[in-house]
């Protein structure tokens, strides 16, 4: 079920269940190959348990994000999406491994790149990249919490 960020209250748990939606097949997309570049080796190194961790934190995190940051915009309608989770774990996985290669670029770079083009998004057109706040905010979790157990791996 999607979030709707004026009336999320009616139905708190979309607050989870709109980080296991899409709408658009580009993101599926897009969500799909990160999870696959980043998600699973990240688990390999960390196991499930921290994969999980940092999926559902990056979602939740992405969600408040989005109620915050709706009424600034005048945002209505729903949202869906899972990118604020997948980014969590593409940069927690480029915090604990910055130099590994992943398709032919240092996953630190796929962290930043992420970074600055949903910020570029957001500058430009606002109203437009309403999951560009909630994807910063999951970037931002998934460095913390690499961040956080890198001195355990």
């Amino acid at each position: 079920i999607l979030l709707d960020p004026n009336n999320f209250m009616a139905y708190p748990w979309t607050l989870v269940t709109v980080f296991f939606s899409q709408q658009i097949i580009l993101h599926i997309f897009v969500n799909m190959v990160l999870v696959f570049l980043f998600g699973r080796p990240l688990e390999i190194l960390t196991g499930g348990k921290h994969f999980f961790l940092i999926y559902f934190i990056s979602g939740i995190i992405g969600s408040i994000s989005i109620i915050v940051y709706a009424p600034f915009i005048n945002w209505e309608g729903l949202i869906a999406g899972a990118s604020a989770s997948t980014f969590g774990l593409t940069s927690a996985y480029a915090e604990l491994k910055p130099n590994e290669i992943v398709l032919k670029e240092k996953a630190k770079q796929w962290s930043i790149a992420l970074f600055v083009s949903n910020l570029a998004l957001m500058i430009i057109n606002p109203s437009v990249s309403i999951g560009g706040f909630a994807h910063i905010f999951g970037i931002l979790i998934g460095i913390l919490y690499g961040k956080a157990i890198k001195k355990f791996i």
